[in-house]
């Protein structure tokens, strides 16, 4: 089986749809991988990375896909990607499959199969291909690192949930702090970041609003 990681053309999206522990896997499984020249730039993934761990590396997007049984992306591909898809290749994407029914459509008339991957079933058994739950968590976890960033004072590197004191060690008494009342200014900045109104003017300055 013959796998291709093209490079992602979506502005924004610096993303890349195998990291190099997946690409050890497959490359374990029998698999063949190839990456286009590129494709992990943006998550700071060099070309050389990818040969290590056994992938080969294709000069663009055609070069990439030809004669792959199945191709892996982050976003769907655009029209001009369809245009050099072929039939019976495999499509693993997030394809927003309900709401862009001319991409849909596009990639149809190539005669490749799309697999959307936003419509996996969220159940115990698909947990490891659940693209949502993931990189919702990952996109939480960074936006409190980026309100922290800004935010303008320090917080503590070690947290323990909860409400009442602990009991007292040799090294005097411990405070358990409330965690959600530490993070409330700075989950502030993030809502009103998200509603548009109210916004620091440093914050203003930092996200260029």
């Amino acid at each position: 089986m013959k796998i291709a990681i093209p490079k992602e053309r979506a502005p924004g999206e610096d993303r890349v749809a195998a990291s190099i522990e997946v690409i050890g896997k497959l490359i374990n499984l029998g698999c063949e991988v190839v990456v286009e020249s590129g494709a992990g730039d943006g998550a700071s993934i060099s070309d050389d990375a990818f040969k290590d761990a056994g992938a080969s590396i294709a000069k663009d997007f055609a070069a990439t896909v030809k004669d792959a049984g199945m191709v892996w992306k982050i976003t769907a591909p655009n029209k001009t990607e369809s245009g050099k898809l072929a039939k019976g290749q495999a499509v693993c994407a997030h394809l927003s499959a309900l709401t862009d029914p001319e991409g849909i459509d596009v990639l149809a008339k190539s005669g490749a199969t799309g697999f959307a991957m936003e419509l996996m079933p969220r159940i115990s058994r698909a947990q490891s291909m659940d693209i949502l739950s993931s990189q919702a968590n990952l996109a939480g976890y960074k936006a409190v690192l980026n309100a922290g960033e800004i935010y303008g004072r320090g917080m503590p590197m070690m947290m323990i949930t909860g409400q009442k004191p602990i009991k007292k060690s040799k090294q005097g008494q411990f405070q358990i702090l409330d965690v959600v009342a530490m993070m409330e200014p700075i989950t502030k900045y993030t809502r009103q970041l998200h509603a548009g109104d109210n916004i620091p003017s440093r914050v203003r300055e930092a996200y260029r609003l």
